[in-house]
């Protein structure tokens, strides 16, 4: 059986495991629960309770703020109060964990056994090397304990000012408690850590990162919130690029650069921002790093490629089979690696948008001109998808208009999610509140804003809310399982299946159609929208078509990050880990990806073209003249 019993920590304070395991005999359970209660209300604390009945086992967390002297002296007076509860009736301690820093209190449970301890201590370790301080020491050693009221993390915390920590509590809010050291194959959170092995490089440790760089920020009147005001409106200008020139050549062990090493394996997935309990988002305390880091060294190379291609992307997208040429050119291949440090471009579609909707008869509207013809329906264009996946944009425009709906393409604006990534956030701010201002416009039209690829699409409601905020941000752009959920509840439309419900059906017995599909749904994607991968089989289920989820995490593409040579190793070691093997024993043909960065990533590995669901459902429907 398990009991939980709840009162939410506010504010700064934390719930803090130093009570955590203490297990009484069951029929004392009850009323045990109820003194520890009235303890922790009589110090007004608030807390976390949870356990296992059965065994009178409980896991209680008082929310503390360990950076003030009151909660710290609270954290004494309830681990010596909680003892003498756990004595009372009859209890230990340590229901399941390790004894740590609660060592000093062995001696009261223990005292026959504890010198005992002692001295197969002495005899195993009587250097005291092996976790000194903890469990016990060596008998007849003068070494002590390590006390409750011994220096902790909250004591580093608060040599970082209250307001900066208030803007950083992402990094705050991590409480160790280590779901991301997870090796599981399908886990989403954290593709850096199972790839390295290392714990700096996780949420944990990117957390961790960033409290001690605070510290040690502030240690050297380095203010971060003015720093990341400057970084939004200041401007270039020469004597900023020679201090940055300066820097990055002759700073040679400054922490930044540390830093900025171990955060390199990060994909930037942001699964851990709903994985993690405390929901520590590991992309955005990177990016922030990112962005005071350039405000204080050069940029690569590469990024004067990447904060652009949103930019140069139209116009190479115009001459698609010149802009291919290029890229398939060895020369600029060779260009490309040694001194922009990427690799495996991928091709741009074989026809430009606006020939392909021309061509399928689809209109190819700017705001201004979507906003007088009103469609139901507007497929939302960045210049990344407008680039690469034409195709997916027109089978899905066709798809949406065989559904009964009037559909438009809207001319592509840039998105920016790249600018975020690179931790250019003063620029990201600059185009996105652009991209918000045409959204909120089409919104208030009364049309539908539909996107087509998941990272870029999720990035209205994640970065742009989170950068901008709500008020401007006051628009949904729903990604294309949404769109078809609601789509398919219209009443006409449920109709009309009906009415060519024999059609459809003679297709499903046909070998093209007829057995299992496979979903591989893209890590964010599946992350940040829970019910993604259900709404996809409901969806396919409408049309008679079996989709079975298959549980992968991140690819190891993840957009850019794939693409950047320092990243070769890692992106080909996550994808033989998590997807390769998956892929590998099933149909091709079957296997369905959502994420374009996914279907790239399959392409390089397996030089095969993956594909998107909604080619299925549209094929299906034309052949079926729906």
């Amino acid at each position: 059986m398990f009991l939980h019993v709840e009162s939410r920590a506010a504010g700064s304070a934390k719930l803090v495991a130093f009570t955590e395991d203490t297990v009484v005999p069951p029929e004392n359970l009850a009323d045990y629960i109820v003194e520890f209660r009235a303890l922790l209300d009589s110090m007004h604390v608030p807390y976390g309770m949870f356990g296992h009945v059965d065994t009178g086992l409980m896991h209680v967390r008082p929310g503390l703020d360990l950076t003030t002297d009151e909660d710290r002296r609270k954290l004494l007076k309830i681990s010596d109060e909680v003892v003498k509860l756990v004595k009372k009736y009859g209890g230990q301690m340590w229901g399941e964990h390790g004894r740590g820093y609660r060592s000093c209190y062995g001696e009261v449970f223990f005292k026959e056994l504890y010198s005992k301890a002692q001295e197969v201590k002495a005899a195993f370790d009587p250097k005291n090397i092996l976790n000194p301080g903890k469990i016990c020491v060596p008998y007849g050693s003068k070494d002590q304990l390590v006390n409750i009221d011994s220096p902790m993390r909250g004591d580093l915390d608060r040599a970082i000012p209250k307001l900066v920590r208030e803007r950083f509590e992402g990094a705050l809010n991590c409480n160790g408690n280590g779901q991301c050291f997870s090796y599981q194959k399908s886990a989403l959170m954290c593709p850096s850590y199972r790839y390295s092995k290392d714990h700096i490089k996780s949420p944990k440790g990117y957390s961790a990162l960033m409290r001690e760089w605070l510290r040690l920020m502030t240690e050297q009147n380095f203010n971060p919130l003015t720093e990341e005001i400057e970084e939004y409106t200041r401007g270039i200008s020469p004597a900023l690029w020679f201090k940055r020139a300066y820097n990055t050549v002759f700073c040679r062990k400054d922490f930044n650069k540390e830093y900025l090493q171990h955060i390199r394996t990060c994909l930037a997935c942001k699964s851990c921002k709903t994985q993690c309990p405390a929901h520590v988002n590991a992309a955005d305390l990177n990016s922030r790093f990112l962005s005071m880091y350039y405000g204080r060294y050069l940029r690569p190379m590469m990024d004067l490629i990447v904060l652009n291609a949103e930019k140069v992307l139209p116009y190479a997208a115009a001459m698609p089979k010149l802009t291919n040429a290029l890229i398939e050119n060895k020369f600029n291949a060779f260009i490309m690696k040694k001194v922009f440090g990427m690799v495996d471009l991928p091709l741009l579609s074989q026809t430009a948008l606006r020939d392909a909707c021309r061509q399928n008869g689809i209109p190819y509207l700017s705001v201004k001109n979507a906003k007088l013809a009103k469609p139901d329906v507007v497929l939302v264009a960045d210049p990344f998808t407008a680039a690469y996946e034409t195709e997916g944009l027109v089978s899905f425009a066709r798809l949406i208009r065989r559904l009964g709906y009037s559909v438009a393409i809207l001319r592509p604006y840039v998105n920016g999610k790249l600018m975020v990534i690179r931790g250019d956030r003063r620029r990201f701010v600059r185009y996105a509140a652009k991209q918000a201002a045409r959204m909120q416009i089409l919104q208030s039209a009364g049309i539908t804003l539909v996107g087509f690829d998941p990272a870029l699409t999720i990035c209205y409601r994640d970065e742009y809310r989170q950068m901008l905020g709500s008020f401007h941000c006051d628009f949904n752009v729903l990604l294309p399982e949404e769109w078809l959920e609601i789509a398919l509840r219209n009443e006409k439309l449920i109709n009309k299946f009906e009415e060519f419900k024999g059609r459809i059906s003679d297709l499903l017995r046909t070998p093209t159609y007829t057995g299992e599909w496979y979903l591989f749904c893209h890590c964010s994607e599946n992350a940040l929208v829970p019910r993604a991968v259900q709404m996809w089989q409901h969806i396919l289920l409408k049309f008679g078509l079996t989709l079975i989820p298959v549980p992968v995490a991140c690819c190891g593409m993840a957009g850019l990050f794939g693409h950047m040579v320092e990243n070769q190793q890692e992106t080909y070691a996550v994808y033989e880990r998590n997807w390769k093997p998956e892929i590998q024993k099933r149909v091709f043909e079957r296997c369905l990806v959502t994420g374009f960065s996914c279907r790239s990533q399959v392409l390089r590995m397996e030089h095969k073209h993956a594909q998107h669901p909604v080619y299925v459902l549209e094929r299906l429907l034309s052949e079926a003249k729906f």
